[in-house]
């Protein structure tokens, strides 16, 4: 009967064995399924001063409500250029996205913006959660890639060369925003431009612009071998100072011709082109103040553009949010420990139980071999 009892008890061991690696397979199988879809995309490669596109793409086996993680950089050599998804900076973005309104899929594709400030290696992270209306995650993808940053090479303009007027600032390659006066008899204006290398491409081919009233900066891309972009931007402005000082030179002839006349008519009325002179100097007055304006003016709108630009793309991370992605991860992870337990203690119980039924069979055995020998 002992020896019969042996295989029985390893039967019942191995059998404990697999309800334990079922256990922890299924514990969360669709958090494996959908990481496996997930990626991140990144060019290996850029040169300094390129703009960076990170693409997280997550995907879930069923409809998700959200997805909540975080985005790590190397705030040391790159920059967050723009992205709506998320906030934060200094090395840390918190993404936080939704589906639009009553749409059910089980994708998402997260973009993001970086500019290659400085020579380096970046490592993007993306760790995050996709989560269903009820709170289960969907989806758990751990994701990264690194962009190694070399020196500029091209993608920037050697020269740019307008055919009217002068930028302003003056000209350099690594200034993106100029703005340009020119004269209201001014149709069109051609600009000469040459790339730092050969392999760089300026788009448009043509580099004439017609509509000088359009509001929008006029833009010029150069593309490097590596596919980085730079556009440069140039403000056109009508210079409207020549119309003025024009009327201003139509009205003091105006008002010669009208002294002279006075005075050829009589000695008598020698007082009258005093009269006169004195509203022509009224009127004079008030457009070289008007003149004034309008050359301060332009001044103004250049100084302003440079205060437009300045400030962070995003604010400070907010502590909220993470507390809330830990709080959602312990509610998920909370029922599989669960079982888990539930697995070990049921599985200490039968090896008790085991035991002591071996311990007595062995007990029982000593005492038959006893009572045998008396």
């Amino acid at each position: 009967m002992y020896t019969n009892r042996k295989p029985i008890g390893r039967l019942l061991c191995l059998q404990l064995m697999a309800v334990i690696m079922l256990a922890a397979v299924f514990m969360l199988p669709a958090l494996k399924a959908s990481a496996e879809t997930s990626s991140i995309i990144a060019p290996t490669s850029v040169s300094r001063g390129s703009e960076i596109t990170v693409t997280v793409s997550v995907a879930t086996d069923e409809p998700y409500a959200f997805i909540s993680g975080n985005l790590s950089y190397d705030n040391n050599v790159t920059y967050v250029s723009s992205n709506s998804d998320s906030n934060g900076g200094e090395g840390m973005l918190v993404v936080k996205y939704s589906p639009p309104p009553e749409t059910e899929t089980t994708s998402a594709e997260l973009t993001f913006s970086f500019n290659a400030a400085s020579e380096g290696s970046c490592n993007f992270g993306f760790s995050g959660y996709a989560f269903s209306a009820d709170g289960v995650v969907l989806a758990a993808p751990e994701l990264s890639t690194t962009v190694n940053i070399t020196e500029r090479t091209g993608g920037l303009l050697k020269s740019l060369t307008p055919s009217v007027g002068e930028l302003l600032p003056a000209f350099s390659p690594d200034i993106f925003d100029y703005v340009l006066k020119v004269g209201s008899d001014v149709q069109y204006v051609d600009f000469t431009a040459s790339a730092l290398a050969d392999t760089d491409v300026i788009t448009p081919e043509s580099l004439r612009f017609w509509s000088l009233d359009d509001p929008n900066a006029k833009k010029i891309t150069v593309t490097d071998a590596s596919g980085a972009e730079r556009v440069y931007n140039v403000m056109i402005i009508r210079d409207t100072t020549g119309e003025q000082s024009s009327d201003e030179d139509g009205s003091s002839e105006e008002s010669t011709a009208a002294s002279s006349e006075a005075a050829d008519t009589s000695a008598a009325e020698a007082s009258v082109p005093q009269e006169t002179q004195a509203p022509s100097q009224t009127d004079t007055q008030p457009q070289d103040t008007q003149a004034a304006t309008d050359d301060a003016q332009p001044d103004t709108e250049d100084g302003s553009e440079p205060e437009a630009q300045k400030g962070n793309v995003f604010s400070s991370g907010s502590d909220s949010s993470r507390d809330s992605g830990m709080s959602s991860l312990r509610r998920t992870l909370m029922p599989a420990l669960l079982i888990s337990l539930a697995v070990l203690i049921a599985a200490l119980f039968i090896i008790i139980y085991w035991l002591k039924n071996r311990s007595e069979r062995r007990r029982k055995k000593i005492q038959s071999s006893h009572k045998a020998k008396k």
